[in-house]
């Protein structure tokens, strides 16, 4: 039996679409998680687990 835990999205909580993992190991919906960044598109917390990432560019 697969988890569905393990293929959603916590944010929209639909099945992956376009799925990204971030440092802290969690992953979320390309669409979701872009929308998470700061202004400046550097600085992203995890909804999840509230740990800060720091980019030196948007990718």
């Amino acid at each position: 039996m697969i988890n569905v835990n393990l293929i959603t999205c916590t944010i929209c909580r639909n099945y992956f679409g376009d799925p990204r993992q971030i440092p802290c190991s969690h992953s979320f919906c390309y669409d979701c998680i872009s929308g998470c960044f700061d202004n400046d598109g550097l600085i992203l917390i995890c909804p999840k687990c509230q740990q800060l990432h720091q980019y030196n560019s948007r990718e």
